[in-house]
């Protein structure tokens, strides 16, 4: 799932490592579902824009175009630790553009880890004592935020001149939990059982706006540095916060007889299909 990685560029926003900028529009989207033993399934979506597609594929023979998108998925499935059996998986080359889609599950959701570089995706499961449970996602929205940043005025206008780049931009992660969610920090919304931090690229637009007229407003000193940052920090938190989310007990047990029935599916075919080889195999590389 290779992106162009813009994480210098993201740190004036304050947002730095839960975007990568893009040529052209990026979906994404990353569904945990977790049962109360700890068991769960996580699926991972993601589709490129065609520039963006184009470009990660620019040094591809024209005879094993299909083949390097394969590849690149079993890279980036290779960066996961705690999953069993990842099954289906499917790397397609349509119209232009390249999509990624995979299941995997997993026993443990505390074993459950992402590496991504200097990047560490990490979860913890645990029960509460008066029923129900927690989850915290460590480093599944971004890095911490950073504070505004003076610029050069030709600084601000090479800003200006990217915001092009994150129209249909939208990056969604979302947890799955077996009861009624009741609490969540670092969410942008919440329903029943399902708690979501989604970013698009109108957002981003928007974030940058507002990074703006504090520069503005701090140039002609009708503001202190100091509130200004405080203010942007605090408006721009839910993009830096860990998620974490609480839930009540539920009982999703005819949903989870059929998770075990798929899961054990999963772990056959991940073996037979060639998915396990391959994947080891692009993880020594």
């Amino acid at each position: 799932m290779k992106k162009l990685s813009c994480a210098r560029l993201l740190v004036f926003l304050g947002i730095a490592g839960v975007l990568l900028c893009t040529t052209g529009c990026l979906e994404e989207k990353e569904t945990l579902t977790v049962y109360p033993s700890g068991a769960g399934k996580i699926h991972v979506y993601q589709k490129l824009g065609d520039q963006l597609s184009q470009m990660m594929l620019s040094f591809a023979p024209k005879d094993k175009k299909t083949e390097t998108v394969q590849e690149d998925l079993y890279k980036e499935l290779a960066k996961w630790q705690g999953v069993t059996a990842w099954s289906p998986v499917s790397a397609t080359l349509e119209n232009g553009r390249v999509t990624y889609e995979a299941t995997g599950y997993f026993d443990d959701v505390n074993a459950l880890k992402k590496t991504d570089g200097e990047n560490v995706q990490s979860l913890t499961w645990t029960s509460n004592p008066g029923g129900g449970f927690k989850l915290v996602w460590v480093g599944g929205n971004s890095n911490k935020s950073q504070p505004l940043e003076s610029t050069t005025d030709e600084q601000q206008q090479q800003l200006d001149g990217m915001l092009e780049m994150f129209k249909g931009l939208r990056i969604e992660r979302e947890v799955v939990l077996p009861g009624t969610v009741e609490a969540c920090t670092g969410c942008t919304e919440h329903k029943d059982r399902s708690a979501a931090f989604v970013i698009t690229g109108d957002q981003v637009i928007q974030v940058f706006a507002m990074q703006k007229d504090y520069r503005q407003r701090i140039a002609s000193k009708q503001i202190t540095s100091e509130k200004a940052n405080a203010e942007f920090l605090e408006k721009t938190k839910v993009y830096s916060e860990d998620f974490k989310i609480t839930s009540a007990p539920g009982n999703p047990s005819a949903e989870f007889e059929q998770f075990k029935k798929d899961y054990e599916k999963a772990k056959s075919d991940f073996v037979t299909s060639g998915t396990a080889a391959k994947i080891k195999g692009a993880a020594n590389h």
